[in-house]
């Protein structure tokens, strides 16, 4: 079972689909194992309009690295107006070491660390926004500290949603546990239709996070078709139809509306 998790969450091509920026500035940061180095890269909006108030900790999937999303990166600095930080794990692009569970939660931690020093910021500066198995480090920094957001994007609950589309268990993957340490504001985000990371996943994550909460749940019907759902500090945004990869291009006003949205409530 967990060579079949490996498979999925960690694909060997992550480190050799790679082609380097020539103008994107790379900052290596030593992680705890002494030997291993993570890449980082930090985009600053080009045309500010107001002050930037947050430092946004892009933690990226499993498809991707700093290279292939420096685009995305770009845009997302310039229209959400924040400055944004992304880095690639042990074993993605050419940051160093073999990329496992334990290798993300130690990576996301040294990313959070850079960003919190090198910016001297405090943790209500912070956001920190996963994708797909990028949540589940997000998630996994959340619970530390008492950031201003996390955001998590078709988020990994567990081994078992995520290979046998069943929740029984948490074998590996220690979101479920987690979410329910968080004290920080959370927004979820997936499409009903992802068949890479399952919906199941969010709707086990709300569960485990509503465990130990007895406030009431409120679902209201938004624009472009969103359904929101909320209880307590956590607000699920649920893309009908949505699947994994096309959130960000044939559902982007939903998305974008989501979004939107979450960074207006941080003003």
């Amino acid at each position: 079972m967990k060579k079949a998790v490996n498979k999925i969450a960690y694909p060997t091509q992550i480190k050799t689909e790679t082609v380097q920026i020539n103008d994107l500035r790379i900052i290596p940061v030593q992680i705890k194992r002494k030997s291993e180095r993570v890449q980082m890269s930090v985009y600053e909006p080009k045309n500010i309009q107001f002050k930037t108030r947050f430092t946004i900790l892009y933690i990226h999937a499993n498809d991707a690295n700093i290279y292939s999303i420096d685009s995305v990166m770009q845009k997302y600095a310039e229209f959400y107006q924040s400055r944004f930080v992304t880095f690639d794990s042990c074993g993605y692009g050419l940051s160093s070491g073999k990329a496992t569970e334990k290798s993300l939660y130690l990576s996301s931690l040294g990313a959070y660390k850079y960003v919190k020093d090198a910016f001297s910021i405090q943790d209500q500066d912070i956001v920190v926004w996963g994708k797909s198995i990028g949540a589940v480090g997000a998630m996994y920094i959340s619970s530390l500290f008492n950031l201003k957001l996390c955001i998590a994007q078709s988020p990994i609950a567990s081994q078992d949603c995520l290979i046998n589309r069943r929740c029984w268990c948490n074998n590996t993957f220690l979101t479920l546990q987690h979410i329910r340490k968080i004290q920080s504001k959370i927004v979820i985000i997936h499409g009903t239709a992802d068949d890479v990371v399952p919906f199941l996943n969010s709707i086990k994550l709300i569960d485990s996070y509503s465990q130990d909460r007895r406030e009431c749940t409120v679902v209201e019907a938004k624009p472009n078709g969103v359904i929101l759902e909320t209880i307590k500090d956590l607000s699920f945004y649920i893309i009908p139809d949505g699947g994994h990869y096309d959130l960000e291009t044939d559902y982007a006003q939903q998305f974008e509306y989501c979004m939107i949205q979450t960074f207006r409530q941080m003003q």
